[in-house]
């Protein structure tokens, strides 16, 4: 008869977490959230070479060395946090600036959308042949972007520009990617929670910025690359148990 050993138990577990990102030009030392994720995958890729030894009758495999080792992330962003914004694109954080402007003006001839000079309309005026025009029957206008739909000719615009400085912005292959110190924290409820650190990666889209999709979340897919850092006790990174009884 064969003995039945015991079974593993407690092992099991259901990957819930959280991840925390550094830029590495951080001023101010701030780990972000990254948010919701479809995904976070840590991929250990190893290049090896075969070494055959020539001591017997047929040229037989003696050892596989390890040649290359690239370590690899790849996440799927739910929550579009800015740092997601400007990494889907290959860009980096920046501002936008605006300086404030009154009475700025537009004749328009005929029909049709124009783009105004500035974000942020405030303070219009449209007049048409003399008299106060209708907004949503003479035209439509989104203050935000600055576009003004004309739906009739012969109008005459007015209006006014805020002074904007803080407005988030990002150059579309700007940058190289966003490089910095990556912290996964588990939070799952069924395992042993764990703490991974990546102490260098560089974070790059790896498919299409979705801006009109069929599903009703955008996911922004990124792929990262970890490089070693010379003066700590792992290189590239470390897996941690987590005591939650601690």
């Amino acid at each position: 008869m064969s003995t039945i050993l015991t079974p593993l138990d407690g092992l099991y577990t259901i990957g819930k977490g959280v991840a925390h990102f550094r830029p590495r030009d951080s001023v101010s030392g701030l780990f972000f959230r990254l948010g919701d994720m479809d995904n976070l995958d840590i991929n250990v890729e190893v290049t090896e070479t075969e070494r055959y030894s020539n001591e017997y009758s047929v040229k037989t495999l003696s050892k596989k060395l390890i040649d290359q080792i690239k370590v690899t992330v790849t996440m799927g962003l739910a929550q579009l946090s800015d740092l997601a914004r400007a990494a889907a694109v290959m860009g980096k954080s920046e501002t936008y600036s605006q300086e404030a402007e009154t009475g700025k003006t537009l004749s328009v001839s005929e029909p049709g959308i124009y783009k105004l000079d500035g974000y942020g309309i405030r303070n219009l005026d449209v007049d048409k042949s003399g008299v106060p025009a209708v907004e949503g029957v003479d035209y439509k206008v989104d203050p935000a972007s600055g576009f003004f739909e004309a739906l009739t000719s012969g109008l005459e615009l007015t209006y006014d520009i805020p002074e904007i400085s803080d407005r988030w912005a990002t150059g579309i292959a700007s940058g190289t990617g966003i490089r910095g110190t990556l912290i996964y924290r588990g939070t799952n409820a069924e395992g042993v929670r764990v703490l991974v650190v990546l102490h260098d990666v560089e974070l790059r889209p790896s498919g299409a910025r979705s801006y009109i999709s069929a599903s009703d979340i955008q996911i922004v897919n990124l792929t990262g690359t970890a490089y070693p850092v010379g003066d700590e006790t792992h290189p590239i990174g470390y897996e941690m148990l987590l005591d939650d009884e601690a």
